[in-house]
């Protein structure tokens, strides 16, 4: 194919990447209309739809090879066997209409953008230039958000309303409305700090991390996320530097973790998260759910030792998830018990979906410290921590933060085959 045709489809692609995001980060909120908020799931829809259009011109147009693809296919078949057979067992056990079944797929169809994103990583020679515009586009959304949230819990001001009751109008802490911070913050925080760690742009950078850790802090009020926040930016310094800077930063930092530990702030912390601590009641549901659903696939005893895909549109599985206690929540939310979630709906299959990403990530990381390639080193700890820490408590495949798994697996994938490539030249 002509050279410069297929710089154009991947500009296509690229476009279309930036479309999903665009939508995916709920930009559309920015008109307050009620029909726009209701409908998240036709933007859903349209997402999915934009990455497959990306996926076909990839696919059949772009034909970019790098030293992973193998791999990443074999997963991608894999995923999607995975997914279409406890799809069907869901459909079967309960009785699930075309729309339960668009909604309960909805979370893992997002994967179509992976192969696209490799494409443009690998048209860009690296991650960097779709990374940056990712994170402005992450920024400013964080920005509109932030004026929503000041305008509606202090000023009374109905403005940009979509965004305060994107969740409802009980999602509060404190007496005040909470915003989430979306979808790809995870990425955006990473690269941020990746970016002031590595010396690019610092001042920019700086402000970023800082605005970013504001909003989990102050609008999102994420308790956990904070400590993801602080774990992730820990372990980013502790990989940073090289020669006396880096045995002066990983001995504070060494001294800061002893000095939490002795002053107790770690144990008053775990206890505040549970049975008995501040957050007694969050905790205690988390628990109630899990032994529910534990009590659940017990008594099932399904072929792949799962639940299905349960989605609580459909009345059969709504009565599964019931809650059994009395209180405001009317069922036990799988998204909030992290990756225990992803083994009630998966079983054992759940090794399949969830595994592979977590090992590559990891032998991606080894081999970048085999090979002492520091920005590799910055931007795979920083990922890989981010993602994996969050999702002990926030599944990474529910609707909430399953868009931006195939970003996450694109740059563990693209990254191995820059190393392997490295290797094989010695």
């Amino acid at each position: 194919m002509n050279s410069s045709i297929k710089i154009k489809i991947t500009s296509c692609i690229k476009a279309f990447i930036y479309l999903g995001c665009f939508l995916m980060l709920r930009y559309l909120f920015v008109f307050s209309y009620e029909v726009i908020r209701e409908s998240d799931n036709a933007q859903n829809l349209i997402a999915i739809i934009v990455g497959a259009i990306a996926l076909f011109l990839t696919v059949y147009y772009n034909r970019t090879q790098w030293p992973s693809r193998k791999l990443c296919k074999n997963y991608f078949i894999g995923y999607s066997i995975c997914i279409m057979l406890v799809e069907t067992y869901s459909i079967i056990k309960y009785g699930y209409t075309l729309k339960t079944v668009t909604l309960s797929l909805m979370p893992f169809l997002f994967m179509v953008y992976l192969f696209p994103v490799i494409a443009v990583f690998c048209r860009d020679n690296g991650v960097e230039p779709l990374l940056s515009k990712i994170t402005d586009l992450e920024l400013f959304i964080l920005i509109i958000k932030f004026v929503a949230w000041i305008s509606f819990n202090f000023w009374k001001i109905n403005f940009l309303n979509n965004f305060v009751y994107e969740f409802g109008e009980h999602w509060t802490r404190n007496g005040i409305y909470r915003l989430e911070a979306g979808q790809l913050f995870g990425i955006a925080f990473v690269y941020s700090a990746y970016n002031f760690l590595r010396g690019k742009k610092r001042i920019k950078y700086f402000i970023y991390i800082l605005f970013e850790g504001f909003f989990i802090i102050v609008i999102e009020q994420s308790r956990y996320r904070v400590i993801v926040l602080a774990v992730t930016l820990a372990l980013m310094c502790f990989f940073a530097y090289q020669g006396n800077k880096k045995i002066l930063v990983r001995s504070l930092l060494i001294v800061f973790a002893v000095a939490l530990i002795i002053s107790g702030v770690i144990s008053e912390l775990m206890y505040g998260f549970g049975e008995f601590g501040k957050y007694a009641n969050s905790f205690l549901l988390r628990q109630e759910g899990i032994f529910h659903y534990l009590r659940l696939m017990k008594r099932q005893n399904t072929f792949f030792g799962g639940l299905g895909l349960l989605d609580r549109s459909n009345l059969n599985a709504y009565l599964m998830m019931q809650r059994t206690s009395f209180g405001y929540y009317k069922i036990y939310y799988l998204d909030d018990v992290g990756i225990f979630g992803a083994i009630v709906r998966f079983g054992y299959l759940a090794i399949v979906i969830y595994l592979w990403p977590l090992v590559l990530q990891l032998k991606t990381f080894v081999r970048a410290l085999h090979i002492k390639k520091q920005e590799y080193i910055l931007l795979l700890s920083g990922m890989g921590t981010y993602l994996w820490v969050y999702g002990i408590v926030s599944n990474c495949f529910d609707i909430q933060r399953a868009f931006a798994m195939p970003f996450y697996l694109a740059i563990f994938s693209y990254i191995n085959g820059e190393i392997i490539q490295m290797e094989r030249k010695g």
